[in-house]
């Protein structure tokens, strides 16, 4: 990433299933929570924009780029993240990414280490993590977990769910 400062950037970790009846609370705590962080001088957000909240979150960094001088990075896990996807959600997809201020493209190719290094990579560069997490054994589940290890503040949307 070129020129952001580590203690101002927060990432985000999700599953990418919602849980049924989260999607609009899940975007309201969202908002809140980025608009705390930028209170604190957060102003980049990196998503690795996976289907479902990394999407979401990504698209709530872009509302509020309306109010806030603040910055949306992509960490992509490899060139054809999407080529598999629904074109609903490949046109999501699509019309976050061409509001990115930089996209990061870990990897050049699918594997299932890349995905790993994506999530890496996001906690590598950031002081602070919002999550989903319901499960544990998951990918986001290990996000977590790698984050704690690298004293990262850590913010369970989950936990503030109905």
């Amino acid at each position: 990433m070129t020129g952001f400062l580590r203690d101002r950037t927060a990432c985000f970790s999700g599953h990418r299933q919602i849980e049924k009846g989260h999607e609009k609370p899940l975007e309201a705590e969202l908002l809140a929570e980025i608009e705390r962080l930028i209170g604190e001088g957060f102003d980049v957000f990196i998503s690795g924009m996976a289907l479902g909240f990394d999407i979401l979150a990504a698209e709530c960094v872009i509302k509020l780029k309306e109010q806030y001088d603040i910055k949306l990075v992509a960490a992509v896990p490899h060139a054809g993240q999407s080529e598999r996807w629904r074109d609903w959600d490949r046109r999501r997809y699509f019309a976050v990414l061409k509001q990115c201020d930089e996209t990061v493209c870990v990897s050049a190719a699918s594997s299932p280490e890349c995905y790993k290094k994506r999530n890496r990579f996001m906690v590598d560069n950031s002081a602070a993590l919002i999550t989903y997490l319901i499960k544990d054994r998951t990918g986001t589940a290990h996000t977590v977990n790698y984050a704690g290890k690298n004293a990262l503040k850590i913010t369970n949307l989950y936990n503030k769910m109905p």
